[in-house]
C-alpha cells in the first residue's frame, strides 16, 4: 500500500474519532491519544520497535504539519513483551488512566485477543493491529480497522503467486504451472 493510501485512510480514521459520541467535538478537542502496546522487548521486540517507530515518524510528521483538522496526535506507547496478560493490562491503563481515544498498532494474534473482550464491551475503538486474524477482519464483536490483510488473504496471494494460470479464450484454466 502506498504512503499516500495510508495517510489518507488513517487520517479518515483519525478524523471519525473527532466525531465519535464519546469525544468531545472537533473545535473543542486539543489532541487525540492513541495507545500502542506492543512489544518493545521480549521475541518479537524488532516488530514492536519498527511498527512503534514508523508510527512515530509518521504521527510527528502530522503534527508538524499542523495535526488532523488543526488537532494533534499523540501516540502513548507501553511495552507487553508481546504477552496478552501485559497487553491487557497496558490497554486498561490506556483506556482508564490515559482516557485514550482509541487502541492504535497493536502487534499479534494473542495480545488482539486477550483486549478484545475489553474492548468489544467498553467499544474502544481499535486501529490498524499488526495481525491478520481472522477474528479481526469477518464479523469482528468490536470496533476494528484493519489496515493488514488476513492471514488467509495473504496465504491466497502467495499461493497464486506461486503459479501461472494458462486459460483459454473461455476464460476456463487449460493448465497451473509452478514458476
Amino acid at each position: 500500500m502506498s504512503n499516500i493510501y495510508l495517510r489518507n485512510d488513517l487520517s479518515v480514521v483519525l478524523l471519525l474519532l473527532l466525531f465519535n459520541d464519546n469525544c468531545a467535538y472537533a473545535e473543542d478537542k486539543q489532541v487525540i491519544k492513541l495507545g500502542m502496546s506492543t512489544a518493545l522487548t521480549g521475541p518479537a521486540k524488532q516488530i514492536g520497535e519498527q511498527l512503534y517507530q514508523g508510527s512515530n515518524v509518521y504521527f510527528n510528521k502530522v503534527n508538524k504539519s499542523g495535526g488532523i483538522n488543526g488537532v494533534q496526535v499523540q501516540l502513548i506507547v507501553a511495552d507487553d513483551g508481546y504477552e496478552p496478560r501485559r497487553a491487557v493490562r497496558n490497554t486498561r491503563h490506556f483506556i482508564y488512566k490515559d482516557k485514550v481515544d482509541a487502541l492504535f498498532g497493536a502487534m499479534g494474534t494473542p495480545t488482539s485477543f486477550a483486549v478484545s473482550a475489553l474492548l468489544e464491551k467498553l467499544q474502544t475503538p481499535y486501529l490498524m493491529p499488526y495481525s491478520g486474524a481472522e477474528f479481526l477482519h469477518y464479523q469482528p464483536k468490536m470496533n476494528v480497522f484493519n489496515l493488514r490483510a488476513s492471514y488467509e488473504d495473504e496465504a491466497d496471494e502467495q499461493i497464486n503467486a506461486l503459479f501461472i494460470n494458462k486459460t483459454d479464450k473461455n476464460k476456463h484454466i487449460v493448465y497451473r504451472s509452478v514458476l
